[in-house]
């Protein structure tokens, strides 16, 4: 577990840190030693919106009796900066069937979703230096065959991409 490239660590059903299941990655992340978390809450760490948040999504894993997949949650690193994180929350029970644990698992995906709007926002300054300029471009692939057209190229032909698939 301390060699896994994601956060992994527990919260008791009263959103306590008090299980010693955490990683380096944990400690990377949030810039704390699994030590220091043990016993407090996420409102010991988080502002009071994001807390509670945590905390909503951990009863829900529980009341649920589901792991619950939040994809582009939010924290602050132990530099106070904010991360984004894909999290899953997986409920853990006692063999009387009671709540003992709810396990996070969160991978970093701050890079991701920067570099994904950098994209998006290039396609967007492409497309429209496209609309101005009226230059269409595509583009094809030796490997699948495959061709792409610009939006600017099917207005140029007086097509639209249902009439016409370029190949």
């Amino acid at each position: 577990v301390d060699h896994l490239p994601v956060a992994v660590f527990g919260k008791d059903p009263r959103n306590r840190f008090a299980y010693t299941v955490s990683n380096k990655r944990s400690e990377e992340l949030f810039g704390l030693k699994a030590e220091e978390a043990l016993g407090r809450t996420d409102e010991d760490f988080e502002p009071p919106e994001s807390a509670g948040l945590f905390r909503s999504t951990d009863e829900a894993c529980i009341r649920e009796r589901r792991p619950i997949d939040i994809p582009d949650d939010h924290s602050f690193s132990g530099s106070r900066e904010i991360l984004l994180l894909h999290t899953v929350k997986v409920p853990i029970f006692d063999e009387e069937g009671e709540p003992w644990m709810v396990l996070a698992i969160s991978e970093d995906v701050t890079l991701r979703r920067r570099t994904e709007a950098a994209l998006l926002r290039s396609q967007a300054n492409l497309a429209e230096a496209q609309r101005i300029t009226h230059l269409g471009s595509w583009d094809w692939s030796p490997i699948t065959g495959q061709a792409h057209w610009s939006d600017e190229l099917y207005r140029i032909l007086g097509v639209g991409p249902q009439a016409v698939q370029p190949s």
